[in-house]
């Protein structure tokens, strides 16, 4: 049995958000509403709401690698602080 088409699809959307490309993500969303506006059949609702779904959880998927990575590269920074004063320390009470 052949596998449906979404109504709307919104790979794309899905892949230049992975991708980190916001702004692109976004005019190719605006893309597919402006088509799905045109249609001359209205999809159903749930088939809608099922290729939103997809949209928001790439979108809160990126934004918690982003503030992972955002995290961790903090947590470094601070070590590398952390580690160069404590060296200075031993260094002024050593004299």
């Amino acid at each position: 049995m052949a596998k449906r088409k979404p109504v709307i699809d919104i790979e794309d959307c899905t892949r230049l958000i992975e991708k980190r490309r916001y702004r692109d993500a976004v005019y190719a969303f605006e893309e597919i509403l402006d088509k799905l506006i045109e249609a001359k059949k209205s999809p159903r609702g749930s088939q809608v709401a099922k290729e939103l779904k997809k949209l928001v959880t790439a979108i809160e998927d990126s934004f918690k690698r982003s503030y992972y990575e955002s995290d961790s590269n903090r947590t470094s920074s601070v070590s590398r602080l952390s580690a160069r004063s404590a060296g200075k320390a031993r260094t002024k009470y050593a004299n």
